[in-house]
């Protein structure tokens, strides 16, 4: 052995070792060539359908795709609860499933919260359904109005809101709101949410952590204007409302539409048209129309000035709301349709924005119509699926032509990259491509490249930044724009700076079987040394040496906690960090769709990665009560059971504890305790 450690001193470095590649990233962009809609029903299933989407961790049906609505009734008497399914990301849809409970009015507003579909008809009447829309119950009876109710989830506090209209619909009539604690069984007394004598009409609810806010458009002296109203103690009290307009009178049909962020961000939107007179809200088929959105990030308490996020064109409807929403980075997407003349077609528009609405982006496509009224196609909505994919819902009409033409489609607010890798020199080192979102670090896609096309489907429309790694070398390519519903074609160019590809990097065990052969006969003594040595030319730079020590010291450390503990930009940073990797000094894992760093060595020894305070208390009492429920250990640590159930699945994926489904309660274990016989 003494020998081996004389050879390594002795031996030069190789040049090729020292010298980084260069990847450089070209791209092209097909606006509309990613078709991911699918045909979830038949328009003979339901009207006026809306999506719903349990994001729920501790759920069985997390992930599931609802479209739900009421069965077309003939005599108009009244319609029946009517749902299809998909547990696979909308990719498919079950037949539609039918419960015999007849409910008056044309739709429903559906929601999905901790396994349980909730869904309030016209009165408003309050539903819920515990088995995934198979049977549905009417726990509250709240009202008798002939006009449509919004309902809200306050995904902190648990509580349930309805905001509704007096007036039969589609008149301006008193709006009030009741509010539910006990998940929808008693409910209080309605409030009125306007002052008495000021009409409205469709109003839409939003709810975070007890601070409501109803969207609407309303009346005065002067003509109709669209305004938000909110209460700041769980729908109790309402304060003035704040009009987001002036007054103009195609405002009438504005269609509001209320959501809100998970970090308490409301958004409204809303149609304008400046035509003068109300028979003139249509004219030119709603070429003048336009779609706005108003922002506010005190809680209600003050809104941005209206942005537009698109038209014209755009179409003044009578719409039931869920035309707005955010994902879970406060990413802001909007929809709205047009018309084209003589009700050939209709045309759906999506708009997003990554800046809380200062800039918008928009999509299209266009479906089938040939039916009059335009309120037809004024069924677009929108719901949160998994992944940060925002789901788009809208009916395409057309019973004279093909029936596969028409029906009720839903389709993913996504792109697709597509693309492969230029190398100068063949290299018989591995060659790993990541894609990850620039603003948010998620990655996308990170593979072992097999000369194959790389393809990254269903992405949400942001900047991605492309690294390439080869041998022991990585290099960030560039970043590539991923448009909704396009298409963005790359091509990744592999230049090494020496003239020679990296060799391949050795693993470990290849490492410490090359010093044992040493010994018995030196047959792989030059690759031990030339790795070895390798280690220390990377250790001398200064960036990677306190990256390093950083790691070592706090192992399990993001790569945002490392990049900023040495203050450098993302670039820069995964590159440093992936010849760190590739030389063995440092090891990562992929959680959550982030990445986790540790020293060299068995990454189980850091019990994968680091826990939060939350996670580390949920840990203590399902050691002290093993088998306890999601519900009661939020009790017992005084969080929301949605959030308990989220971390409990994170902790169960990364095998610090496991859960098993008894029934309809999840129950939690310690990891190591035997499972019970």
């Amino acid at each position: 052995m003494a020998f081996v450690c004389l050879g390594i001193t002795m031996l030069p470095t190789p040049a090729a070792a020292l010298s980084p590649l260069q990847a450089s990233l070209e791209y092209t962009i097909d606006p509309g060539a990613y078709n991911n809609s699918v045909r979830a029903a038949p328009t003979s299933a339901m009207i006026y359908p809306r999506i719903a989407i349990d994001r729920d961790p501790a759920s069985p049906r997390d992930g599931t795709i609802y479209v739900v609505g009421l069965q077309y009734a003939p005599n108009g008497s009244c319609g029946n609860p009517a749902v299809v399914r998909s547990i696979d990301g909308g990719r498919t849809f079950d037949a539609p499933h039918v419960a015999p409970l007849c409910l008056s009015g044309l739709s429903l507003d559906v929601t999905a919260d901790n396994g349980t579909l909730f869904a309030a008809s016209w009165g408003p009447r309050f539903l819920r359904s515990t088995d995934g829309g198979i049977s549905w119950e009417i726990l509250a009876t709240i009202g008798n109005a002939s006009a449509p109710a919004s309902l809200a989830v306050d995904k902190v506090t648990g509580g349930l809101h309805l905001a509704w209209s007096t007036a039969r619909w589609p008149d301006l009539g008193p709006v009030y709101a009741s509010s539910s604690r006990d998940g929808g069984q008693n409910w209080t007394a309605p409030v009125a949410v306007l002052p008495a004598g000021l009409p409205a009409f469709s109003p839409q609810i939003a709810a975070y952590n007890d601070t409501v806010v109803v969207g609407l458009a309303t009346a005065n002296a002067t003509g109709p204007f669209v305004a938000a109203v909110t209460s700041r103690d769980g729908g109790a009290t309402w304060g003035s409302a704040t009009a987001l307009t002036p007054t103009a009178p195609c405002l009438r049909w504005s269609a509001p539409s209320s959501t809100v962020s998970s970090s308490g961000t409301f958004a409204i939107s809303w149609y304008a048209d400046p035509a003068l007179l109300p028979q003139g809200c249509w004219d030119n088929w709603g070429n003048a129309t336009q779609t706005f959105v108003s922002v506010s990030v005190d809680g209600g308490r003050t809104f941005f000035a209206p942005r537009l996020a698109g038209g014209p064109p755009g179409w003044s409807a009578m719409s039931f709301g869920d035309a707005v929403a955010f994902d879970t980075h406060s990413r802001l997407y909007v929809t709205w349709h047009s018309i084209a003349r003589n009700w050939t077609a209709a045309s759906v528009y999506v708009a997003n924005s990554t800046d809380l609405g200062q800039g918008f982006e928009s999509s299209s496509f266009t479906t089938r119509l040939q039916v009059g009224g335009g309120n037809s196609t004024a069924q677009e909505n929108l719901a949160l699926g998994l992944n940060d994919t925002v789901y788009l819902l809208w009916v395409a009409f057309d019973p004279s032509g093909d029936p596969n033409r028409t029906g009720i489609f839903v389709r993913g607010i996504a792109g697709e990259a597509k693309g492969n890798l230029a190398l100068t020199s063949p290299t018989s080192a591995s060659v790993d491509v990541q894609v990850r979102d620039a603003s948010t670090g998620a990655i996308a896609y990170h593979a072992a490249w097999d000369g194959s096309p790389v393809t990254v489907p269903n992405v949400p429309p942001a900047s991605y930044e492309v690294q390439v790694s080869v041998g022991n070398e990585s290099s960030v390519a560039g970043r590539m724009p991923v448009r909704t519903w396009g298409r963005t074609t790359f091509t990744v160019h592999v230049t090494f700076s020496s003239g020679e590809p990296p060799h391949p990097a050795l693993l470990p065990w290849e490492i410490t079987a090359g010093a044992a052969l040493a010994v018995l006969g030196g047959a792989v003594l030059i690759a031990v040394q030339h790795t070895r040595l390798t280690r220390e030319a990377v250790l001398q730079r200064e960036v990677r040496r306190l990256m390093y020590r950083f790691i070592r010291d706090h192992p399990g450390s993001s790569f945002s906690q490392v990049r900023e503990a040495v203050g450098l930009q993302n670039g820069v940073a995964a590159y440093h960090l992936g010849v760190l990797e590739r030389q063995g000094l440092v090891r990562s894992k992929t959680r959550r769709r982030h990445r986790w760093y540790y020293p060299d060595g068995d990454v189980t020894l850091w019990h994968e990665l680091p826990l939060s305070p939350l996670q580390s208390s949920l840990l203590d009492e399902v050691r002290r009560c093993p088998g306890v429920g999601v519900r009661e250990l939020a009790r017992h640590v005084d969080r929301r059971t949605s959030s308990v159930a989220y971390n409990v699945k994170a902790l169960a994926r990364d095998g610090v504890l496991r859960t098993e489904q008894k029934g309809r309660k999840l129950r939690c274990f310690p990891a190591d305790e035997p499972r019970p016989a």
